[in-house]
């Protein structure tokens, strides 16, 4: 398995936080590499986590769905995806907890917020509002 090294960037330069471990690891390679950088996913919060069921439970609590039919239609509705192989399609919904932090909020629950709106007359607050 490739060990995962993580750093910071700050006006164009990258910081490794474990300097030692990575210099160690690339004393131990040789020939071509691959480098990826990519921004750091942070799971989403259990504060986030909170303000999702809260909002899926309003939107139940309205509709007379229990909130795992919600979540599921919520699911399907904002994270479906569709595959080809060999000319047949393939559908499929993704999880909730692949989201990160900035997915989650700024995606996902954008998108449920707006839908609840428009689609049930159901205006959910926003977290501050959840949260005051």
């Amino acid at each position: 398995m490739t060990p995962k090294f993580y750093g910071a960037i700050q006006n164009g330069k990258l910081t490794i936080y474990d300097e030692e471990g990575y210099s160690k690891y690339l004393s131990n390679l040789q020939g071509e590499v691959e480098i990826i950088v990519q921004r750091k996913k942070k799971k989403r919060s259990n504060r986030q986590n909170s303000y999702y069921w809260a909002c899926i439970k309003m939107i139940a609590d309205e509709t007379g769905h229990t909130p795992i039919e919600i979540h599921n239609i919520l699911k399907y509705e904002f994270l479906r995806d569709i595959t080809i192989v060999n000319g047949k399609c393939y559908e499929f919904v993704e999880s909730t907890t692949k989201l990160d932090t900035y997915g989650f909020s700024m995606d996902y629950m954008e998108r449920i917020k707006h839908w609840a709106a428009s689609e049930l007359n159901i205006n959910l607050p926003s977290p501050d509002e959840y949260y005051e």
